[in-house]
């Protein structure tokens, strides 16, 4: 059986971020994840783990699946599983009703990452200022990725769905893309962990 991470939370000891967390805690479904674990309401589980194993985690077998991919639609929570074995290889929290996944109406307002909470009405700038972390922590491409050094001896993925904004010159056929803006940043629709 995997441990459990004991690693310091990465929120910053505020008025906002303690009201944010007690809000948190009176939430149906509570969503966390801390590097390589995801925990619902008190419960842990990892990538690795079978669909049977997180199923009894959760209380309920899963809403819908696409293909490879099993959803709990109150809950906004999607688990991928390895084609070949009934492993968990991936997770998604939605936070937002996601295009092309209608069906999955998240009901909570708020998931703790690394003990930061993020909300849906947050952008990933907020989410950066109640933490320790800085944006230089995160690869930015079409969205925000931090890695985890190892998670079973192997790298993982917390990526933030969210576009990050850039300065541009030029326009039409000219248009440079410049720096990274952080002064402007947009909501987090999703979070998804997996192994890279």
């Amino acid at each position: 059986m995997k441990s459990q991470q004991n690693r310091a939370s990465k929120a910053k000891n505020t008025p906002e971020v303690s009201a944010l967390i007690e809000k948190f805690n009176k939430q149906e479904h509570r969503l966390e994840i801390n590097d390589c674990e995801v925990v619902y309401n008190g419960k842990s589980f990892f990538l690795g783990n079978t669909l049977d194993e997180v199923e009894a985690i959760l209380g309920s077998k899963h809403n819908s699946n696409y293909g490879y991919a099993y959803a709990w639609h109150k809950i906004g929570l999607q688990v991928l599983k390895k084609k070949e074995s009934s492993e968990i290889d991936g997770v998604n929290i939605y936070i937002y009703i996601y295009e092309g996944f209608d069906d999955i109406k998240p009901n909570i307002n708020i998931v703790l990452v690394n003990g930061v909470p993020l909300t849906k009405e947050m952008n990933f700038g907020k989410f950066i200022e109640n933490s320790t972390y800085e944006f230089d922590d995160f690869s930015i491409h079409r969205s925000f990725n931090l890695n985890i050094e190892e998670c079973d001896s192997q790298k993982t993925v917390i990526e933030f769905d969210s576009n990050p904004i850039f300065n541009y010159s030029g326009g039409g056929h000219l248009q440079i893309r410049g720096d990274f803006n952080p002064k402007e940043t947009s909501p987090v629709k999703k979070i998804s962990i997996y192994k890279s």
